[in-house]
């Protein structure tokens, strides 16, 4: 469990740095439910196919992982919310990224119970 802390802190810890960096501002209502449903994307997806992992899993992960979020971008952008930016696409697949990395150190402590 001390490994699942140390990678959500210093995940944190690098999300700060990344929104520093890109002027994003977290602190709006449809911005928190971004970052949440970008991180638990990654989070829920690979700690639930962390004990089934073949090849065939991964293509399946890497595919779910890739149409949940191009259908996120274009939610976004057909509502209006905002534009399609670099700056989005890139913390979006840190956010991913960081909730896969956490979701794993989650399940292997999990399994290891």
């Amino acid at each position: 469990m001390k490994l699942f802390w140390f990678v959500f802190i210093a995940g944190s810890i690098l999300f700060f740095l990344v929104i520093s960096a890109f002027k994003v501002d977290v602190l709006t209502l449809e911005m928190l439910t971004h970052i949440l449903y970008h991180f638990f994307i990654g989070f829920v997806i690979l700690a639930y196919f962390f004990s089934h992992m073949t090849i065939k899993i991964m293509k399946l992960l890497l595919i779910l992982v890739l149409v949940l979020l191009i259908l996120d971008e274009i939610f976004d952008y057909a509502r209006g919310v905002g534009e399609v930016s670099a700056e989005l696409l890139i913390m979006n697949f840190y956010l991913v990224f960081w909730g896969g990395l956490s979701g794993f150190t989650f399940a292997r402590f999990w399994t290891t119970r």
